[in-house]
């Protein structure tokens, strides 16, 4: 039926916020940095060691919809809904 696999201690740290509506898009970055992006709130935040830090903010209408780490660090954001 399935497989038992061991794991990362999960921690809800997004839960709380009522301002993301949905999470649209992820990526890691080089560091380890997770960054999320939002639809519906066009966002992007930064997941670090615990810490949540919002690097980014398109604007209510827009949807962060695609992302990528480039082996540089650098991260590229495909972003829709915003004039």
């Amino acid at each position: 039926y399935g497989e038992l696999k061991l794991a990362r201690e999960l921690e809800d740290v997004l839960a709380a916020d009522s301002t993301l509506n949905v999470i649209e898009s992820m990526a890691e970055g080089t560091d380890g940095t997770i960054y999320i992006g939002t639809s519906l709130g066009g966002k992007v935040i930064a997941l670090k060691d615990g810490k949540r830090t919002e690097v980014a903010d398109f604007g209510a209408e827009a949807s962060v919809l695609s992302m990528t780490a480039a082996a540089d660090g650098t991260i590229y954001l495909g972003v829709g809904g915003a004039e």
